[in-house]
């Protein structure tokens, strides 16, 4: 029981350098490939998602959390939204409300789509359209999370594994600290 007192205490001193390194890299990759996903397949309209983008980590005394953060759109970008036609299987669906006109002439904005005498009219169909056939799932950031877990959680458990070797090895391990 004391040993692992000891080895409690000697965690909480450990500075986790290869550790922190490896998540900062590993979050900032994600982040990049996020990105170029979005912009590949032309799901950049205002930026806000974009930039929105953030990885945290934390790392505690019994655990490393790795946090992604965004706009709260992100996830019918990834998982569509099921329209009143068109069915994706998505957990999103749009019920018998259409989507607000505003958002629907902000994004035209951004898309330079209709600008002209038919604007009014073409923003009334792009809205019908929308609460129609829904949004397509792109699985941009399935994907993603999914090549993020396969390639760089193996590197964060190395440089974690790494650098308790190192504490091990420098004899911090007496019962006095």
């Amino acid at each position: 029981m004391t040993l692992f007192v000891v080895w409690m205490k000697t965690l909480r001193r450990m500075e986790f350098t290869k550790t922190r390194e490896q998540l900062k890299i590993s979050g900032n990759s994600l982040i990049l490939n996020l990105q170029q996903k979005l912009s590949t397949k032309n799901k950049v309209a205002s930026g806000n998602l974009f930039s929105s983008l953030k990885a945290r980590y934390d790392l505690g005394v019994n655990e490393v959390t790795f946090n992604l953060y965004g706009s709260t759109h992100w996830k019918y970008i990834d998982k569509g939204v099921d329209g009143t036609v068109t069915k994706y299987g998505s957990p999103y669906k749009r019920s018998d409300k259409m989507p607000p006109l505003t958002e629907v002439r902000a994004w035209m904005d951004i898309k330079g789509i209709g600008m002209g005498e038919d604007e009014a009219w073409l923003t009334f169909w792009m809205q019908r359209r929308w609460h129609e056939k829904g949004i397509k799932p792109t699985f941009i950031f399935t994907s993603e999370i999914e090549k993020f877990k396969k390639s760089e959680i193996p590197k964060i458990t190395q440089a974690l594994i790494s650098d308790t070797l190192k504490e091990m090895t420098r004899g911090n391990t007496d019962s006095n600290q």
